[in-house]
């Protein structure tokens, strides 16, 4: 896994952790640390690193088994497309994007003219391909009131994200709204526990999107989930006795 600081340094803002905590808890110094983050100086050597990987959700062979929760920082596009190129280096080989929203909400189309305060109601769920014990739910950041577009402004899109997907196959269109039927309508309380409960499992949260069971190893899903953990098709003849 890539110890990129630029990289490790937008996670570490996705997660809403600053960098003194951050250093506080994985026992570094925060000065090494934001020199490091800003890549002035390399004061920070790849084993004092592994902690603070650790809490950002990372180990060595890529994305921590679990419940990862990210938050994008608003709804510019210079952030939404940052969050893309995190989603694309931690989360390689594509997936399916789960929309996600609290139920009786307005959830009108919103135009430049009008305001709906959608984003506290919505998630995005990433089931990614390369690790299938582990998911993302991504909230949306609140520091802008107008949105040019309800798209484009509140998802990773995933026609720009090389293999990601919706639920039903089909690629996301940057100038359309997001079908009715992939959305997921979840009561209150479901959708409190999803957005906040520490203790919630994959397993949990793949019975809530009502798809436990879905999920077996197929070559499709193999293949990329190889090539992500740089195994190649050679290593794999070798290994069974094949060359």
């Amino acid at each position: 896994m890539s110890t990129d600081p630029f990289l490790i340094d937008s996670l570490r803002s996705l997660r809403g952790q600053s960098l003194r905590k951050l250093a506080k808890d994985a026992g570094i110094d925060a000065s090494s640390l934001s020199y490091w983050l800003r890549g002035i100086e390399r004061r920070v050597s790849e084993e004092r690193l592994k902690p603070a990987k650790a809490l950002l959700g990372l180990g060595e062979d890529g994305l921590l088994p679990g419940v990862h929760r990210w938050i994008v920082p608003s709804h510019l596009r210079a952030d939404v497309l940052q969050t893309e190129s995190i989603v694309q280096k931690f989360l390689p080989g594509g997936g399916t994007i789960y929309p996600v929203r609290r139920e009786n909400r307005i959830l009108n189309k919103m135009t430049t003219e009008t305001y709906v305060p959608w984003s506290p109601w919505i998630r995005w769920i990433l089931v990614p391909l390369a690790f299938p014990n582990s998911r993302i739910i991504l909230k949306m950041g609140e520091k802008v009131k107008q949105l040019l577009n309800p798209f484009d402004n509140h998802s990773p899109d995933p026609s720009r994200m090389e293999g990601w997907f919706w639920p039903d196959g089909s690629k996301g269109n940057e100038k359309e709204e997001i079908k009715k039927t992939l959305w997921v309508d979840l009561p209150e309380e479901i959708f409190l526990r999803i957005s906040g409960d520490e203790n919630l499992s994959v397993l949990d949260l793949e019975a809530i999107l009502g798809i436990a069971g879905n999920l077996q190893w197929t070559w499709e899903r193999l293949i990329p989930a190889l090539k992500a953990k740089g195994i190649t098709p050679d290593e794999i003849a070798r290994n069974h006795g094949l060359l």
